[in-house]
C-alpha cells in the first residue's frame, strides 16, 4: 500500500513539472525579451531626444543673438568694441558653446573662434569649417533671413551641434548684414552625460565607420518612425541603434547603446525560482499527506497497545481501582488490588454496593458520590472501608469522573493507609515528647543568645571605640605638618602624610610604593649615601641629623626603628620638619644679640661724646649769633658749626644702634618723610629719583629724625653704586601681613617701603652681613649706615630685607606698622629770636651744659637759675615758692650719675607743686622716657646737642599751655 502511494504522488509531481515548464518557455520568457527590446529602442530615442533638445536650446541661443542690435551694429562698422566686452571665453561658457563664427553678407568671416576647454582661451577655428559656411550661406539666402539651418555638421576634429541664421536688426527687419554660427562639439563629456542620462554606455561614430547594411535599415524606417533598431547580441548583452542627420539632411552620425540583458536575465531567474517555489510547495504538500497518513496509522496502534497496558497496570497494581455507577452506587469493576486489600477473592466485590465495604451511612456515601461527580475533584479524601473479617481499613482515595459504556461512572483510586496513620500516631507521641525537650533547650539557647548577644554589642562597643580612636590618630597623622614616612627595609614608603614642604611629589606618583629616593629625588635611582634610614636598619637606634632639601630648604630628620616580636628591625618610622624658618630665626636672634651687646659699647661711647658736643656746638652756635653775619668769623663759626653737626650725626647713629636710641615717635606722613629725605641727599648728584608714593598710604608711627637717617643711608648707598649716574625708585604700598606670610613679623598693617637701584648689585656672599656692625666693601666707609638702618627699623618694630639679582642692582625693603591716628600737624615755627619771658631752673651734672643751656635761655630772654642734681633742685623749687618769685620751668638731666635724675626729681616736684613743667633732657637713656616723657609728668623733651631753635620752640610750647594741655 505505501509503495503504490509513493508511486501515484511521484507521478503527478513529474507532469505538474513539465507542465510549468513548457508555459515559462512559450509565454513568460518570450514577453521578457519584447520588453527588454521595447526598454532598449525607448533608452536610444531618449539619447536621440536630448540631441534634439541640445539643438533646439543651440538654435534658440542663435537666434537671441542674430536678432540683437549689437552684432548688428558691429557688421556695419557702428560697434568696434562689440567682440572685446562680448566675445570672451566666459561668454562661450556661459552660453556652452565653442565656436562662434560671424560672417559678411559676401561669406567674408569677420570674427571666428573657438574655445579651447582645457585652457579656457579662444583658438584658431578648425580648418574645414570656413568650407562648410560657405555652403550654410548657400542654404541660408540673404533674403530669407527668418530661415535658421540647425543640425549636426561632421569635420576632422569631431561632430559639432551647429545652428546657423542671418542677422538682424532687433525689430526683425533687414537687410541682413551677415551670418552668425554657433556651434558645439560633441565630445567625451557629451558623451559621457547621454550615458549617465540613458543609463547604458553610448557612443557615436560617423556614418562612415558603421556596416552599410545597418546604415541602410536605418535609412530605410518610414519618415514618421523614429530611426532607431535594437538587436539581441548574446545572453548577456544586446545593442540599441538611432541615426542622426546633418545639416543637410544626410545621415551623419550612428548612436549606439550597449544595453545590458537585465530584464531577460532577470526574467529567467524569477520563472526559475517561480518554478523551483511551485515544486517545492506541491513536494511538501505530497510528503506532508504521507507523513499524516503514517501519523494517523501509528497513533492507532499506540492507542490499542495504551488499552493493553493500561489493563495489565490496573489488573497488577497493589492500590485498589473502582469503578462506581454514578447514580446508584454499584461498583461496575473492581481491579484485584483491592480485593486483595479489604481480603475478597477476585471478582466478588463486581455488582455489590459502595456501602457494603465502605464504613459510613449509604445516604452520606450517596451525597459524596454526587458532589465528586459534580466538582470533578482531584485532592484526596480518607475513607474508612471494611475488610472481610471485619476489621477497619484507612484508605486515601483519589476520585475522577469517566465515561464507561457510555455512562458517566466516578473512578475511586484507593491507597491503603493503616500503617501510616499507625506511624502517625506513633509520631505525633515522639513528637510531644520532642517538643518538651526542644522548649527546655530553646529556654537553655535563649539564655545563651542573650549573654552571646551582650558579648556581640560590648565587642561592637569596643570596636566602635577603636574606629574612632583609629580616626583620631589617623586625622592627626594627617594633620602633623611636618613629614611622617613609615618605610620597609627596601625603602619603599608604606605610608605618608606627605607634610613638611614634601607636597611637591605629584599625587598620581604617592599611591605606587615607590621608594624613597624615587619620590623625593626622581631619577636618583638609588638610596641617598649617607642614609639616615639605612644607619637606622643597620644599628637598630634611632638617628638625628641636618640636612639640605633642595627643594625645601634646611631640614631636620629623625628616623626611629619599629621592631618585630623577635626584635628584628623591620620598619623605620622617618620624621622631617622643616627649619627653614628656625634658622633664619636663630640667624636673626644671633645677629640680634651682637646688635645688642655692640650697642652697649656704642652707646656709653656716644653718650659721653654727646655732652662734650653739646657744649661745643652751644658756644659755636652763641659765638656765630654774637659775631657780624659777614664778617670771616662768623664764616668760620658757621663751617665749625657745621663739623659739629656732621659729628653730632654720627653720635646720632651710635646713639640710634645701642640700646639706648629708643624713638621718639609720633603719627607721621611717610610720604613726605620720604620725599623730603631724598630729595636732600640727592642735591647735586648725578642720580635721579622716581617716586612711586600713593596719596592714600596709612600714617606710620616713627621717630621723624631717625627715619631721615634711615632713607639718608639707604639713599646715599644706592648713589654710591651708581658713579655714573643712573635712577634710584623709592615705591611704597598699604599691605597687611598674615602669619603665614612673613612669620619674623606680628600680624597687622603695615607700610611697605622700597629702594631700588640700578647699580652692580650686592655680592651674595656679602648678603648676610651687610647689616653687621662695621662692615663695609667702601674705602672711606664706617660700617654703621646699614647696621643704624636695621637697628632703627627694629626698635620701631618693623623688618627689613634685601634683595640683589646677579647684576641688576639692589632692592631694600622695610616694613613700618601704620599708625592708629592721623598724623601730627606740623608746628609753624616764627618765634621772634628773644621772646621769652619767665625764670628757668636748670639741673645737669655737667658745668659746660648748664653754661651753654644757660646762656641759650638768656639770649631767648628768660631768666636762669642752675643746680648739679635732684636734691639741689628740689631745694631751690621750694624756696622760689615761698619767696614769691617760682619758677616758669625746670630743664632736668635724665641721668645723673651718683645723684638724684631728672625722672625721681619731676616726681618729686609734682608732689611739692603738681602744676609744675618739667622738660626732659638727654643725649642718651636705655630707659623709655624720652619716647614716652608725658607718662612720667614731663611736658616737654629736648635732646642733646642742643640747637637754639629746637630748645626754643619746646620752651615756648611748654609754657604757652596749661598743665592738663
Amino acid at each position: 500500500m505505501s509503495r503504490s502511494l509513493y508511486i501515484l504522488v511521484a507521478v503527478a509531481v513529474s507532469a505538474l513539472f513539465l507542465l510549468l515548464l513548457a508555459t515559462s518557455k512559450v509565454i513568460i520568457v518570450p514577453g521578457f525579451e519584447k520588453v527588454e527590446e521595447q526598454q532598449g529602442l525607448r533608452n536610444v530615442e531618449r539619447v536621440l531626444d536630448i540631441v534634439s533638445n541640445e539643438l533646439a536650446a543651440m538654435e534658440r541661443t542663435a537666434t537671441d543673438w542674430s536678432v540683437w542690435d549689437e552684432p548688428y551694429a558691429f557688421l556695419g562698422g557702428n560697434n568696434p568694441l562689440f567682440v572685446q566686452r562680448n566675445l570672451t571665453p566666459e561668454t562661450y561658457t556661459y552660453l556652452k558653446t565653442d565656436i562662434i563664427v560671424i560672417t559678411a553678407s559676401a561669406g567674408q568671416i569677420v570674427f571666428g573662434r573657438q574655445l579651447d576647454r582645457d585652457s579656457n582661451k579662444l583658438v584658431p577655428l578648425p580648418a574645414n569649417l570656413p568650407r562648410q559656411i560657405l555652403s550654410c550661406l548657400h542654404f541660408l539666402p540673404a533674403a530669407e533671413y527668418q530661415k535658421s539651418l540647425t543640425g549636426v555638421l561632421l569635420l576632422p576634429e569631431g561632430p559639432y551641434l551647429i545652428s546657423a541664421r542671418r542677422i538682424i536688426d532687433s525689430q526683425g527687419n533687414g537687410p541682413s548684414r551677415g551670418l552668425l554660427l554657433m556651434g558645439r562639439r560633441l565630445g567625451t563629456a557629451e558623451t559621457a552625460e547621454f550615458s549617465r542620462i540613458a543609463h547604458s554606455t553610448v557612443s557615436m561614430k560617423p556614418v562612415t565607420e558603421v556596416p552599410s547594411a545597418l546604415t541602410g535599415k536605418l535609412a530605410q524606417l518610414p519618415p514618421d518612425v523614429s530611426p532607431v533598431l535594437f538587436r539581441t547580441v548574446d545572453g548577456f548583452r544586446s545593442e540599441g541603434y538611432g541615426m542622426i542627420r546633418d545639416i543637410y539632411g544626410k545621415p551623419a552620425l550612428i548612436v549606439q547603446l550597449e544595453l545590458p540583458r537585465t530584464v531577460y536575465s532577470t526574467g529567467k531567474k524569477a520563472v526559475r525560482y517561480f518554478i523551483v517555489w511551485i515544486m517545492g510547495i506541491i513536494l511538501l504538500a505530497a510528503f506532508g499527506g504521507v507523513f499524516l497518513y503514517r501519523k494517523l496509522a501509528k497513533s492507532q496502534r499506540e492507542r490499542n497497545e495504551h488499552d493493553a497496558l493500561y489493563r495489565s497496570v490496573v489488573s497488577q497494581s497493589t492500590e485498589g481501582i473502582l469503578l462506581v455507577n454514578q447514580e446508584n452506587g454499584i461498583l461496575l469493576e473492581a481491579n484485584p488490588g483491592i480485593h486483595r486489600m479489604l481480603g475478597y477473592d477476585d471478582g466478588v466485590l463486581v455488582g455489590s454496593l459502595l456501602s457494603a465495604i465502605a464504613d459510613g451511612d449509604p445516604l452520606t456515601l450517596a451525597n459524596w458520590l454526587r458532589d465528586a461527580a459534580s466538582e470533578n475533584r482531584s485532592g484526596k479524601t480518607e475513607f474508612l472501608l471494611r475488610h472481610r473479617n471485619g476489621t477497619t481499613v484507612h484508605a486515601e482515595v483519589g476520585t475522577g469522573e469517566v465515561l464507561f459504556q457510555g455512562k458517566k461512572s466516578i473512578c475511586l483510586s484507593v491507597h491503603n493507609i493503616t500503617d501510616r496513620i499507625v506511624a502517625a500516631e506513633v509520631l505525633r507521641k515522639a513528637n510531644e515528647e520532642l517538643e518538651i525537650r526542644v522548649n527546655t533547650r530553646t529556654a537553655e539557647l535563649s539564655a545563651a543568645n542573650e549573654k552571646l548577644q551582650r558579648d556581640i554589642e560590648e565587642r561592637q562597643r569596643v570596636e566602635t571605640a577603636l574606629r574612632k580612636e583609629e580616626n583620631i590618630r589617623r586625622n592627626m597623622f594627617e594633620a602633623i605638618p611636618d613629614m611622617l614616612t613609615v618605610l620597609d627595609r627596601e625603602f619603599r614608603i608604606v605610608h605618608s602624610n606627605w607634610g613638611g614642604g614634601y607636597d611637591y611629589v605629584p599625587v598620581e606618583q604617592r599611591e605606587k610604593n615607590l621608594c624613597c629616593y624615587d619620590a623625593f629625588y626622581p631619577g636618583q635611582g638609588e638610596r641617598c649615601k649617607p642614609c639616615h634610614v639605612h644607619k637606622v636598619f643597620t644599628t637598630g637606634k634611632p638617628v638625628y641629623e641636618e640636612k639640605h632639601n633642595p627643594r625645601i630648604g634646611q631640614v631636620e630628620v629623625r628616623a626611629y626603628p619599629i621592631f618585630d616580636e623577635s626584635g628584628q628591625v623591620i620598619m623605620a618610622i622617618e620624621h622631617i620638619r622643616d627649619i627653614t624658618e628656625r634658622k633664619k630665626l636663630e640667624e636673626e636672634r644671633v645677629k640680634s644679640q651682637k646688635l645688642q651687646s655692640l650697642g652697649v659699647l656704642a652707646g656709653g661711647i656716644a653718650h659721653d661724646f654727646n655732652n662734650i658736643l653739646t657744649g661745643v656746638m652751644g658756644n659755636i652756635s652763641l659765638a656765630r649769633m654774637m659775631a657780624q653775619p659777614d664778617s670771616k668769623l662768623a664764616g668760620r663759626l658757621e663751617e665749625a658749626e657745621k663739623a659739629t653737626q656732621r659729628a653730632g650725626d654720627l653720635t646720632q647713629q651710635l646713639l640710634t644702634f645701642s640700646r639706648g636710641g629708643e624713638p621718639v615717635k609720633k603719627s607721621a606722613d611717610i610720604k613726605q618723610l620720604a620725599m623730603d629725605s631724598v630729595s636732600f641727599v640727592l642735591r647735586g648728584s648725578n642720580v635721579r629719583c622716581d617716586f612711586s608714593l600713593p596719596d592714600d598710604l596709612w600714617p606710620v608711627e616713627v621717630d621723624a629724625g631717625q627715619m631721615n637717617q634711615v632713607f639718608n643711608n639707604l639713599v646715599i648707598n644706592a648713589d654710591q653704586a651708581m658713579p655714573e649716574g643712573g635712577i634710584i625708585r623709592v615705591l611704597a604700598e598699604n599691605t597687611v601681613i598674615g602669619q603665614e606670610k612673613l612669620p619674623i613679623l606680628p600680624e597687622g598693617r603695615y607700610v611697605k617701603v622700597s629702594i631700588l637701584d640700578q647699580g652692580t648689585g650686592i655680592p651674595e656672599s656679602n648678603l648676610g652681613k651687610i647689616f653687621d656692625p662695621y662692615f663695609t666693601t667702601k674705602a672711606k666707609g664706617n660700617g654703621l649706615g646699614l647696621a643704624t638702618v636695621y637697628s632703627i627699623i627694629n626698635k620701631h618694630g618693623g623688618l627689613i630685607t634685601v634683595e640683589s639679582p646677579a647684576g641688576i642692582g639692589a632692592a631694600f625693603h622695610f616694613f613700618l606698622p601704620a599708625a592708629k591716628q592721623e598724623p601730627d600737624e606740623k608746628q609753624h615755627e616764627n618765634l621772634p629770636s628773644t621772646s621769652g619771658k619767665g625764670k628757668i631752673l636748670i639741673m645737669d651734672d655737667e658745668e659746660i651744659i648748664r653754661e651753654v643751656a644757660g646762656e641759650i635761655l638768656l639770649h631767648l630772654g628768660y631768666t636762669v637759675e642752675y643746680c648739679s642734681e635732684g636734691s639741689e633742685a628740689i631745694t631751690k623749687y621750694k624756696l622760689a615758692g615761698k619767696t614769691g618769685e617760682p619758677y616758669a620751668a625746670v630743664l632736668l638731666d635724665l641721668t645723673i650719675p651718683g645723684g638724684m635724675g631728672g625722672k625721681e626729681t619731676m616726681k618729686l616736684l609734682l608732689e611739692i607743686d603738681p602744676d609744675a613743667k618739667g622738660i626732659v633732657s638727654s643725649g642718651y637713656s636705655n630707659d623709655p622716657i624720652l619716647s614716652h616723657y608725658g607718662e612720667y609728668g614731663f611736658c616737654g623733651v629736648v635732646l642733646k646737642p642742643y640747637a637754639i631753635r629746637e630748645i626754643g620752640r619746646t620752651m615756648h610750647e611748654v609754657l604757652s599751655a596749661s598743665r592738663q594741655q
